[in-house]
């Protein structure tokens, strides 16, 4: 009686365990990610351009903050708020495009991707991992 009743817990137990496997609404959802248009986000100039770094194609979101321009000669330059300003290097890899740039206490790492006609940024800060709409300004 007693291994009766050991096992119908155990039974009850792992059936508690176990979730449906059909999902929710509130579940994350796998999105597809297009290929990044280097049109779109990257400026037809040189970084060496003498003229102002914010006049050209900036992309960023003023929420975060964040401000980046990218360009042609795949370097690029930001703008965050706390942080300052500074600049990195940028490459195409598969559908986005991955910049790094090297602050004196940190290495920074951001990726863009775009989803549809959005373009979003992801990138880890003190508060984890982070994804932003990107919106341009011209």
């Amino acid at each position: 009686m007693d291994k009766l009743l050991i096992l119908l817990t155990s039974l009850l137990v792992l059936a508690s365990c176990v979730g449906d496997s059909r999902g929710t609404d509130d579940e994350a959802q796998i999105h597809v990610t297009q290929s990044v248009l280097v049109e779109d986000v990257v400026s037809a100039r040189d970084s060496s351009d003498a003229t102002g770094v914010w006049d050209g194609k900036t992309i960023g979101n003023s929420t975060y903050p964040i401000f980046l321009a990218l360009f042609k000669d795949r370097k690029f330059r930001y703008e965050i708020p706390g942080l300052g300003e500074g600049t990195g290097d940028w490459f195409k890899d598969s559908n986005r495009i991955k910049l790094q740039a090297q602050t004196p206490r940190f290495k920074m790492v951001f990726e863009i991707y775009r989803q549809g006609e959005e373009y979003y940024i992801t990138f880890s800060d003190r508060h984890g991992k982070q994804t932003l709409e990107l919106f341009f300004y011209e």
